[in-house]
C-alpha cells in the first residue's frame, strides 16, 4: 500500500512500485485514471472527509 501524499500531475508515478493487487491511497484528488491503475493491477481508494460543526462537537477529547 502507497498513501500518496503529494499528489500532483505525475499522480501515476507510484503504480509501478506497487505489486499486482496493492493499493494506492491518494489523500488530494489526483489524476489517477481508475482504466490505468487496474491495467497495472492496482487498486485506487481516496476518499474526502469533510466533518461539520455537529461532527466536530461529538469527537472526542
Amino acid at each position: 500500500m502507497v498513501i500518496d501524499t503529494v499528489g500532483g500531475p505525475d499522480d501515476h508515478r507510484l503504480l509501478r512500485v506497487l505489486p499486482d493487487g496493492g493499493r494506492i491511497a491518494p489523500v488530494f484528488p489526483g489524476d489517477y485514471r481508475p482504466e490505468r491503475a487496474a491495467r497495472a493491477g492496482v487498486t485506487v481508494s481516496g476518499r474526502q472527509v469533510r466533518l461539520d460543526g455537529a461532527q466536530m462537537a461529538d469527537w472526542p477529547a
